[in-house]
C-alpha cells in the first residue's frame, strides 16, 4: 500500500493541477497503476505540461487529475502542426495584418 501512495504521490507532485486530492486518490486506488504505467503517465505529463491547451489562461483548462485519470488521458498522443502549415498561417496573418 505505501509503494501505491508513493507512486500517487510521485505522479501528483508531477501534475499541474493541485485540486480535489482526495477524489484522485479514489481514481488512483481503483486504477491501481503498475510500475509501467506509473512512468508512462509521468512522461504524459512531461509532454502535456507544454500544450497550449494546458497553459492557456493560466492553466485554466488542465483537467483535475481524477478526471484525466479516469479519462485515461496519459494515452493522449501529442498534437504536432507541421513546421510548413505552422509556417504558412503565420504568413496569411501577416498578410491580413498587412492588409
Amino acid at each position: 500500500m505505501s509503494e501505491c501512495r508513493s507512486d500517487f504521490d510521485t505522479v501528483w507532485k508531477a501534475y499541474p493541477r493541485k485540486t480535489a486530492k482526495a477524489v484522485a486518490r479514489k481514481a488512483w486506488a481503483k486504477l491501481r497503476p503498475d510500475v509501467a504505467l506509473v512512468q508512462k503517465m509521468l512522461d504524459a505529463i512531461a509532454w502535456q505540461v507544454k500544450q497550449p491547451q494546458w497553459a492557456k489562461d493560466g492553466g485554466l483548462y488542465v483537467p483535475h487529475f481524477s478526471t484525466w485519470l479516469n479519462q485515461e488521458r496519459y494515452d493522449d498522443e501529442p498534437c504536432h502542426v507541421p513546421h510548413e502549415r505552422r509556417n504558412d498561417r503565420l504568413a496569411g496573418l501577416r498578410e491580413f495584418i498587412d492588409g
